[in-house]
């Protein structure tokens, strides 16, 4: 991740150094894949933003055979998908927030809803009407949607789960090469759709062979195979299995839980301080914790001057911490740990500042690069 974070950097830079004219043909596709990478550190609300301008000032395809709405389509997905995560962090944040800041996330969610339903829409729409939904499901075939491939198991909801179950039995009974290669991929839809329809059991065996076939540098798919197993094994009882499933989606990809709304199961324990108490009542509400009598484990103590959120795995392992100053206000405090908690747990581990952020999203030339766009437009050195 570190490495995408540099190549992204880099992209933006090479843009600043093209002719204006060069570097409109791509904007809208090196804005996608910023937000991508902006809403997987936890950057929720630049990421949408970027997300809503790519829909309105999409590229105009003078250098591609790309058709419009396969553009369109692929940039709804990603609007829909990261609206989504950040439907999921407001709730998050709703667990611990004051009553005010509660009614005020509400109506952010309710609003996100609204545009997420929208974009959802006219997404199925144009794949599923275009006749683009099976070309889509191969991952990189000619004639589907133009979209970053780990969003396109996002189909299963939009297109529906019964569409998607067919049209994926379908791809999986070719035999030759193509067919075989494309075979990974199309497993872990068809896995998706089988538990979104309740075949629990042969979703789990469908996903099993993704995650044994899928190529290894498919990390963010291989972690989304992963989250799945976890939560189908979950639900059929197969607990310790389950804990291996969940500690490697973890490990992998941390924000999958939140994009696929799975709580992770956890036994919270606490050193008995107010601010621990107010902290441990609230991460026990948070939509990403199922709290009980089995799964990671889950401890928040003070040590020393700081307040300590560690999720542990079974045997001991520390898969995250947060550590947050110990204020005078016990309530502050343990706000501040359920902020950082879920930061470090269910993001990617990439610290960017304010500045990196609107860098990234575009918004800020180096002098050189600002006179040398001028030069190439008034036509001087």
């Amino acid at each position: 991740y570190p490495e995408a974070l540099a190549a992204v950097r880099e992209m933006h830079a090479w843009s600043h150094r093209n002719p204006p004219y060069l570097d409109q043909q791509s904007w809208a596709d090196r804005q996608a894949v910023t937000a991508a990478l902006l809403a997987e550190a936890g950057y929720g609300e630049a990421a949408l933003a970027l997300a809503r301008r790519v829909i309105d000032r999409p590229d105009r395809r003078g250098g591609t055979s790309v058709h419009r709405e396969q553009s369109e389509a692929g940039q709804l997905l990603l609007y829909w998908s990261l609206a989504r995560l950040q439907q999921q962090r407001l709730a998050e944040r709703q667990s611990w927030v004051a009553p005010l800041e509660w009614v005020r996330l509400a109506g952010q969610r309710v609003g996100l809803e609204k545009s997420t339903w929208a974009a959802g829409r006219r997404a199925a729409m144009l794949t599923v009407g275009r006749g683009r939904l099976a070309p889509s499901l191969r991952f990189f075939a000619a004639g589907g949607i133009d979209a970053l491939p780990w969003l396109l198991p996002g189909l299963v909801e939009l297109a529906g789960p019964g569409l998607v179950a067919e049209e994926c039995a379908k791809l999986l009974r070719r035999t030759d090469a193509t067919g075989l290669r494309e075979r990974p991929f199309v497993l872990l839809l068809a896995g998706e759709a089988q538990v979104a329809r309740g075949s629990l059991d042969e979703g789990r065996r469908t996903l099993e062979e993704a995650r044994d076939t899928l190529p290894r540098a498919e990390v963010m798919l291989h972690a989304r195979t992963a989250a799945l197993l976890g939560k189908v094994r979950q639900d059929l009882g197969q607990r310790p299995a389950a804990l291996v499933a969940y500690q490697e989606a973890l490990q992998r990809h941390p924000g999958v839980l939140r994009a696929l709304d799975i709580a992770l199961p956890v036994i919270l324990t606490t050193d008995g301080a107010p601010a621990s108490r107010k902290a441990a009542g609230w991460l026990a509400s948070s939509p990403r914790f199922d709290t009980g009598r089995w799964g990671f484990g889950l401890r928040v103590a003070a040590t020393g001057s700081r307040l300590v959120a560690t999720l542990t795995t079974p045997d001991g392992s520390v898969l995250a911490e947060a550590r947050v100053p110990v204020q005078a206000d016990a309530v502050a405090t343990a706000r501040a740990l359920c902020e950082e908690l879920h930061r470090r747990a269910f993001a990617l581990p990439l610290d960017l500042s304010q500045t990196d952020v609107n860098s990234l999203q575009g918004g800020t030339l180096s002098g050189e690069s600002l006179r040398r766009q001028l030069s190439d437009i008034i036509g001087k050195p």
